[in-house]
């Protein structure tokens, strides 16, 4: 009984020190979480700048062929972190920060568009060795993967296609629809309390994520929550403007 005892109690200071690192320090909380996932992963925080100057920062591990999978809409590399411990024992995975997005450059004045972004990304392939890979993509992400096999159909092995976006058969997508009442993007948080509420929006369950560490990622992901930052609202009514994405689902 007296070993239940000791047990219970150490249990509970555990759970008491882990609650109080993630209240009193959010942000190395989420590091070390993500540190852990990428560890599971099997993949490595790499960066890169291209001859023409754009910096890129991605994710990489595993052997076989390559495979790049590229994030979504205010999303970065860590979308595809869980997923990725599946893959990497069968494929070289590359998972990117798109241009405007994470650790990546963020060029005020770039071009946005899926035709933009793919050749970006084809550059980057190109500097990191590889000919041909193969592609994934979730919401943007899978439209942008859609218009680089469009447009190098001899380079792109297979796509994996989430909810991808550039779907113009598809039936109007609840954000879509949202988008031509209000001309308001969803996606596009301009505080925490809402980049909290696109979680219940674009998944069916969510993971459970603290508060503290759920705006710490908010303040990665969505620039203009930074103080001076208004960078990805401009980067988003530019993509609106110039692709006018139609999504097939929520995403």
């Amino acid at each position: 009984m007296r070993i239940v005892k000791l047990a219970a109690a150490a249990l509970a200071v555990f759970v008491i020190a882990a609650i109080g690192f993630v209240y009193l320090a959010p942000e190395s909380a989420t590091r070390l979480a993500l540190d852990l996932e990428r560890q599971r992963a099997g993949l490595v925080r790499k960066h890169i700048d291209l001859p023409g100057g754009l910096h890129y920062a991605y994710l990489e591990g595993g052997q076989g062929e390559p495979l790049m999978l590229l994030h979504g809409f205010g999303a970065d590399k860590d979308n595809f972190t869980r997923v990725a411990r599946f893959l990497t024992p069968h494929f070289r995975v590359i998972v990117p920060d798109q241009i405007g997005f994470g650790e990546s450059a963020h060029p005020q004045q770039a071009d946005y568009a899926p035709i933009a972004q793919a050749a970006r990304l084809r550059a980057l392939a190109q500097a990191l060795g590889i000919q041909s890979l193969h592609l994934g993509g979730s919401s943007m992400g899978g439209h942008i993967a859609l218009t680089y096999a469009a447009l190098h159909p001899a380079e792109v092995k297979s796509l994996w296609l989430l909810d991808p976006a550039g779907v113009w058969s598809a039936p109007e997508s609840e954000l879509r629809k949202i988008v031509r009442q209000t001309g308001k993007n969803p996606l596009m948080a301009r505080s925490e309390d809402e980049f909290a509420g696109i979680f219940a929006f674009v998944m069916s369950d969510p993971p459970f994520i603290p508060r503290p560490m759920l705006n710490v990622i908010a303040q990665g992901a969505h620039t203009e929550l930074r103080p001076g930052g208004a960078h990805l609202q401009t980067a988003g009514s530019r993509l609106r403007r110039s692709a006018s994405p139609a999504w097939p689902h929520r995403l």
